[in-house]
């Protein structure tokens, strides 16, 4: 039989993007404010544009208090179609929490945004006649 590799799940993977940015701290070049993401989602339209989602991690330090790290986690969807007229569902977050905070937890908060904007990509899919860009 042979071996066929399925995505991680979506809480998996925000929990691997927490892992990478707590396992860069420090490092020369690390930043304290910036948004990773990872595609937990992918659909294909009509004509063959595609149609990700993508679990969002944004990480920020407090620079007015105690300077604690935290982190949000969130959501989006983009079509990738050359000529869509909507291609972006927006960018949606959870409240932040301290990073320091149950990372397992956290990811769970990302669950219901990942639903509404794989919903927003599935109804995409279905309606964008926007062609797959393929030059460059």
């Amino acid at each position: 039989m042979s071996y066929q590799p399925t995505p991680p799940s979506p809480q998996d993977a925000v929990v691997g993007l927490i892992d990478g940015h707590q396992r860069n701290l420090g490092a020369r070049f690390h930043s304290e404010h910036q948004t990773s993401g990872d595609t937990v989602g992918r659909f294909t339209n009509v004509v063959g544009a595609t149609v990700e989602v993508v679990a969002l991690a944004k990480f920020s330090r407090d620079i007015n208090g105690d300077r604690q790290r935290s982190v949000a986690v969130g959501a989006a969807a983009k079509c990738f179609g050359f000529g869509c007229a909507t291609p972006d569902s927006g960018e949606s977050f959870t409240g932040p929490v301290p990073l320091d905070d149950n990372k397992w937890d956290t990811a769970a908060g990302v669950m219901p945004l990942l639903k509404t904007a794989a919903e927003w990509a599935q109804a995409h899919a279905e309606k964008c006649r926007a062609q797959p860009y393929t030059s460059r």
